[in-house]
């Protein structure tokens, strides 16, 4: 309607109808106080806006943004995984559940869900989901970035979306030849992963299954360029073997 928009997030049809989010800034046009926008469509042509579907919490972890995320089913339930973005230039992971309209939706008290990084890891960047069910758990990649080697794609697997356990790096980019100016940056952030299926459409990924996978990433390079990348590879226990 007015102001700033970018990254279309948590796309979904539900009862026929089309749900689009979207990162927004009602106020300026201008990327800061970011909000999560809701379209509506019949046709992904002709839309009609709803209701602000999420807002930034003065004192959450979230006061500085609600940024970009996706939406999933469990079981029934709409829940949106998002990245909160504090005032202290923190970003965390977390949730907020829908009605079934998709119109109303309110914040889980818990967040954010995922505090940090991990531990072990000396990372450059941590925002940006990618969620799916695999073997009866959930699981996720975040965008990241390892310092030193490159880009990465972290993975997580949780059994009810709040509680979750880090797997290691399902990616990381080699950087080594040339520096981290090279194809695989210094951050990757907009990640999806999915499997490519022997008919040529995609499913979610299932590792172990023979199927090609591909992860798709924004790498920011040394000069803060932002580049999109297709890997194709292979998905095996934890661990995302490029090709």
């Amino acid at each position: 309607p007015a102001g700033w928009l970018n990254d279309p997030n948590g796309a979904a049809q539900r009862d026929g109808v089309y749900h689009l989010f979207y990162q927004y800034n009602p106020h300026a046009p201008a990327h800061a106080s970011i909000h999560w926008g809701h379209a509506v469509s019949r046709d992904l042509v002709r839309w009609t806006d709803r209701p602000i579907a999420l807002r930034p919490d003065a004192d959450g972890p979230d006061a500085a943004g609600c940024w970009s995320g996706v939406l999933v089913d469990d079981g029934g339930r709409p829940v949106i995984v998002y990245t909160g973005f504090d005032r202290d230039w923190r970003t965390t992971t977390c949730l907020a559940y829908g009605d079934a309209t998709l119109d109303v939706w309110e914040k889980d008290p818990r967040n954010p869900v995922i505090p940090a990084p991990p531990d072990d890891l000396e990372v450059t960047a941590f925002r940006d989901h990618c969620v799916w069910r695999e073997g009866g758990a959930w699981r996720q990649v975040i965008g990241s970035g390892v310092v030193g080697q490159g880009g990465a794609a972290l993975l997580y697997e949780s059994d009810d979306l709040v509680s979750w356990r880090a797997l290691g790096p399902l990616a990381v980019g080699d950087a080594l030849a040339g520096g981290p100016e090279e194809w695989t940056g210094t951050v990757w952030e907009c990640v999806d992963f999915f499997r490519l299926r022997t008919d040529g459409t995609t499913a979610a990924p299932e590792g172990g299954s023979g199927d090609p996978h591909v992860l798709i990433f924004s790498a920011w390079d040394a000069m803060h360029t932002l580049h999109a990348h297709v890997a194709l590879g292979r998905y095996e226990g934890d661990r995302f073997l490029i090709d």
